[in-house]
């Protein structure tokens, strides 16, 4: 591209004039392996406000099922919405189960893995990994740390505490955990699902 500099009433801006971009797919980047082999989902786990197994998850959808209702988690009479998607009851935890409330409710989702997903998971474990995309959370414990004044160290720490550490951590826990290496995906919403199938940023033995 190729740019001038010339003053306006705010100060400086840029103007230019872009080349033609050449046609064709956009080139990988330096270093990045495109992934070749093909993604089959084999078994799924549902944890949701309209079921918290396949099963019910997948009538309540062919069915109309409404998952919204009134916010009971949290204090909602100085906000605009009164309404939500919330999970009314916690899914039993595991021995050591964490504390953050999400990684539980992403056990609960992976212990269903164990029965849609028996064979593969008793075929041939070496193979396996977990990979959790997920947001960077924490908020939660962090309002947990602040509560309980116990420094702005360990606050910190809270904020940072996310659904994707607490997975990592309390999945040989779970009814479905064996040691698998994890490998998390730090990506926004809905695209953490497009990541961690195409290439996750981080990983923990």
């Amino acid at each position: 591209m190729t740019r001038r500099r010339s003053p306006t009433a705010w100060g400086w801006a840029a103007a230019g004039r872009a080349r033609a971009r050449p046609s064709g797919p956009t080139p990988p980047r330096a270093g990045a392996r495109p992934v070749r082999d093909p993604v089959a989902i084999v078994a799924a786990g549902v944890v949701t406000p309209i079921g918290q197994d396949l099963d019910a998850f997948w009538s309540s959808l062919l069915t109309g099922g409404a998952g919204i209702t009134r916010i009971e988690r949290f204090p909602v009479a100085d906000l605009g919405v009164g309404l939500g998607g919330e999970i009314k009851k916690l899914p039993p935890a595991p021995r050591r189960a964490p504390e953050c409330r999400a990684s539980r409710l992403l056990l609960a989702a992976a212990s269903e893995l164990s029965v849609g997903g028996g064979a593969l998971l008793a075929r041939d474990p070496a193979r396996l990994a977990v990979v959790v995309g997920t947001a960077l959370g924490g908020v939660e414990e962090g309002e947990r740390a602040l509560a309980g004044a116990t420094g702005l160290r360990t606050l910190a720490g809270a904020l940072y505490d996310s659904p994707a550490r607490n997975l990592a951590r309390g999945l040989g826990a779970s009814s479905s955990g064996t040691g698998w290496p994890t490998s998390s995906s730090p990506a926004a919403t809905t695209s953490s699902a497009a990541s961690s199938c195409g290439g996750s940023t981080s990983s923990a033995p």
